[in-house]
């Protein structure tokens, strides 16, 4: 039981220290912004994916107008990550 728990600390762990290394939204909009094909694709769902959380963040702290906003731009991300898989 004392190695399960050893197993599921050190998972804990690693999780938590790949979710500190996200890169700030700024950069990968600059990065989504000039990359091509399927890389921009997946840059965009991934904008998407964080804005969307934002979202979600801002609507359950009652803070209706950055929760609106935030699923706005998960609608621009998705209709940018569109066009670029239609281009690709």
């Amino acid at each position: 039981m004392r190695r399960y728990g050893s197993i599921l600390v050190f998972f804990l762990l690693a999780v938590l220290a790949l979710a500190g290394d996200e890169e700030p939204l700024e950069q990968l909009k600059a990065r989504a912004e000039q990359a091509s094909g399927g890389d921009q694709v997946k840059l965009y769902i991934e904008l998407a994916r964080r804005q969307l959380a934002a979202a979600d963040r801002f609507f359950d702290h009652g803070e209706m107008e950055n929760g609106h906003a935030a699923v706005h731009d998960v609608a621009t991300y998705c209709e940018r990550a569109g066009e670029a898989a239609r281009r690709s």
